[in-house]
């Protein structure tokens, strides 16, 4: 985000998206903001920015650090924000820039050893009613976590090689150009891998050049013990990371393996042979 387009929002308020703070809050108040953005459509708290609009700037030292514990310590389930920092919105004045998608859960503010649930309701975080809960509840069981939108990802972060593998020699498909962008973004609508807010979470875990950089949860943790138990001293441990779909050749032969590939070359290598008196156990820990 470019200043004058941060000057812009600023100049037209707070709202149901946008939320003004100073960055000397608590960690709570601001997990109460987060909470309720993404228990409503997302949204975006603006830190070093006064509720009347002035422009006070960061004063806290390590202030994404704090962000981002606040998210996974004081938020049930956890949040993992956008961050960014814009510079020198006024002179010497810098804001932060803390943005939340649509959350696939309902999520609670964890504080006083308690849960509370907070929804945004115009400009204003509060709590909900039993029946506004209860709505929200049933709301989130209907998500299909899988075309959620990605916060800050977008089409430059998918890898075009494996998009072009996939419509063109798995779905047997034209596809566009790999300069043509609108007409890539006509396809990726079309097959649900872009909605009306971005990238879904479907195609950053497919196709995302860095998954991880979006979704730092998703990937696969795998272990290999020599017995049929857990024990301290594991054959080998890997942590396997990437997009799922493998890079393929025109003659469909891999080139770069997917996350799926991986986890495959990690058991077979791990799996002892038909005869061998020892036996080994592999596990694996898909988050």
């Amino acid at each position: 985000m470019t200043p004058a387009e941060l000057l812009e929002i600023i100049r037209n308020g707070e709202n149901s998206g946008v939320e003004f703070k100073r960055d000397a809050i608590q960690n709570y108040e601001l997990a109460r903001e987060l909470v309720a953005f993404s228990n409503l459509s997302g949204g975006t708290v603006l830190l070093g920015v006064e509720d009347d609009g002035r422009i006070t700037g960061l004063t806290r030292p390590h202030v994404e650090e704090w962000v981002m514990t606040t998210g996974r310590d004081k938020i049930r389930p956890a949040i993992i924000p956008f961050y960014e920092v814009v510079k020198d919105v006024e002179p010497g004045k810098d804001v932060g820039i803390v943005r939340v998608p649509p959350g696939f859960d309902v999520h609670a503010v964890w504080h006083n050893n308690k849960n509370s649930y907070l929804i945004r309701i115009g400009s204003q975080s509060r709590e909900p009613t039993t029946e506004e809960l209860s709505r929200l509840f049933q709301q989130r069981g209907n998500f299909r976590a899988e075309l959620q939108p990605v916060s800050g990802a977008t089409l430059a972060d998918l890898d075009m090689r494996r998009l072009c593998n996939y419509f063109g020699q798995v779905r047997q498909q034209e596809t566009p150009a790999e300069n043509d962008l609108p007409a890539w973004q006509t396809l990726l609508f079309n097959t649900e891998f872009m909605v009306e807010n971005g990238i879904t979470v479907a195609a950053i875990l497919l196709f995302g050049r860095n998954p991880n950089r979006f979704l730092p949860q998703a990937g696969i943790d795998a272990t290999a013990y020599p017995g049929s138990e857990k024990e301290y001293a594991a054959i080998e441990r890997a942590t396997l990371r990437g997009p799922m779909t493998p890079l393929l050749s025109a003659a469909n032969e891999i080139v770069e393996p997917g996350l799926v590939e991986q986890a495959l070359y990690f058991v077979r290598r791990n799996t002892p042979i038909i005869g061998k008196r020892r036996s080994h156990t592999v596990l694996l820990d898909l988050t």
